[in-house]
């Protein structure tokens, strides 16, 4: 098998690895910058005798200082004169600095004997250039009789593309010690790679670009996500497909996940909370669990329209149109990038594409936000209805800014929890009414088959939210 002809390969001898951003089951994920070579600068081959070099450049800065050049030459030369005289003999190394009356020109010429000499001259430090020289004539009218015939123009170095830091995903220590691991890990690599490739598609402007643009190397993506909300993969390792045990995943870097913004969300309301004494604490002031200090109406429609019109409006274009179910949806697989902060659904290893009619019955995510029926690896569950129940959970989160089944205690008490026909979260402190009811459907343990599709849950969502902006 081979990645999609719009990914870019990446050498790992150009990789350098920043800080751990994350760390998964099989995985890990690592800030990194792509270094390249700078194109060396072409030799300028026009000028085969230094002396004639010099002698130019010292005709161009005669001719552009004028008399002001000539003035000081001659205060040069009295000064050579002096030195010739001098006790010590003509063999003392003398340095003068020759303004331009501009201030933006400085030339230095200096004499280490009398026998010879060298001239160098350059622009202030603002500029990029690596020679210099002044200016020839922008017209024919300004030119001089005087001037010399040919000029030495700027040479400039060709800079550097800037390339953004991004987010390399590769198996982590652990994962390369044991040979299943090794497996399961690159299974998921490739799986993501397969699947986020599946959704790339051409830029608007890829008709646009230059040849040289198109030809440069950089870490720019060839090809753009289908969806905004998707994240995007930029390429892999050259060896990816032959060498699945040191091959690794470019995608961009985003800013913070859904889990961290969460926390932060919390953090920031409990430090709202009122203070009052407990007489068993005597003096020592604590936050109140009282229930009016969740979320408000006008906070949890703000964060739905934040966080899950735009994962749902991703789902929905995954299930609808590609036949992709997601299978792992949880607060972590769920991010912000870090460029205006667009909602981004990642980590696709876990994904899968389902022909017509076909049920998956491996058990995949994470408990807590596990459909039973996937966690009884039972068919009742058709793998679309799997990826519903667990946004749900993910909803149920951003409203209340609590775990689901946070009182749990153990793995096995989660695990009852979950599995439970009868005991889902409390709908008590979900402020909106039509939240509560698509709760109640997404989390259908009765009959997985009822529940909506995402394309209802989107459509359910943004109407409501256009109702309340129209308020």
């Amino acid at each position: 098998q081979q990645p999609h002809q719009g990914l870019l390969e990446f050498d790992f001898e150009d990789v350098e690895l920043g800080a751990l951003l994350g760390t998964g089951g099989f995985s890990s994920v690592y800030s990194f910058r792509y270094h390249q070579e700078e194109e060396p600068e072409e030799e300028d081959d026009s000028f085969p005798d230094k002396d004639e070099k010099d002698d130019l450049v010292g005709k161009q800065l005669q001719w552009q200082s004028g008399n002001h050049y000539q003035k000081q030459q001659t205060d040069h030369s009295k000064a050579h004169e002096r030195q010739e005289h001098h006790p010590d003999g003509p063999h003392q190394d003398l340095t003068l600095d020759l303004t331009h009356p501009s201030s933006d020109f400085f030339c230095s010429l200096s004499l280490c004997s009398s026998a010879s000499s060298t001239l160098s001259a350059s622009l202030p430090s603002s500029s990029s250039s690596s020679l210099c020289s002044a200016e020839p004539p922008r017209n024919a009218n300004e030119r001089n009789d005087d001037a010399p015939s040919s000029w030495i123009h700027t040479r400039h170095k060709k800079k550097e593309r800037a390339n953004p830091e991004l987010a390399l995903k590769t198996l982590h220590c652990q994962t390369r010690q044991c040979p299943k691991a090794i497996r399961h890990g690159t299974r998921g690599l490739q799986t993501e790679v397969e699947i986020l490739s599946s959704l790339l598609v051409s830029p608007d402007d890829h008709e646009d670009e230059n040849e040289e643009n198109r030809n440069a190397k950089t870490t720019a993506p060839r090809m753009k996500m289908a969806h905004p909300n998707i994240i995007q993969l930029v390429g892999v390792s050259a060896d990816f497909w032959t060498m699945p045990d040191t091959a690794f995943v470019v995608l961009e870097k985003l800013q913070e996940t859904l889990e961290d913004r969460l926390q932060r969300w919390k953090t920031q309301i409990d430090r709202t909370k009122p203070l009052h004494t407990n007489p068993l604490l005597f003096w020592i002031p604590h936050y109140s669990n009282d229930s009016t200090h969740y979320l408000s109406k006008q906070a949890q429609q703000d964060r739905i329209a934040q966080v899950m019109i735009p994962v749902a409006s991703a789902l929905a274009f995954l299930h609808e149109q590609h036949h992709i179910i997601f299978r792992d949806l949880k607060p972590q697989n769920i991010g912000f990038d870090a460029q205006n902060g667009t909602v981004k659904l990642l980590d696709f290893a876990s994904a899968r594409r389902l022909e017509p009619n076909q049920v998956l019955k491996s058990r995949s995510g994470t408990v807590r936000y596990m459909d039973p029926y996937v966690y009884h690896k039972k068919q009742g569950s058709n793998g679309y209805s799997a990826d519903v129940y667990s946004f749900a959970m993910v909803l149920w989160e951003v409203c209340l800014l609590q775990k689901p089944y946070s009182q749990a205690k153990t793995t096995a008490e989660l695990a009852r929890m979950v599995c439970s026909t009868t005991q889902r979260p409390s709908l008590k402190h979900v402020s909106l009414k039509h939240v509560q009811e698509l709760l109640n459907q997404c989390w259908n343990v009765q009959n997985p088959n009822a529940r909506p599709s995402f394309a209802t849950i989107y459509d359910t969502l943004i109407k409501n939210q256009q109702t309340n902006e129209q308020r």
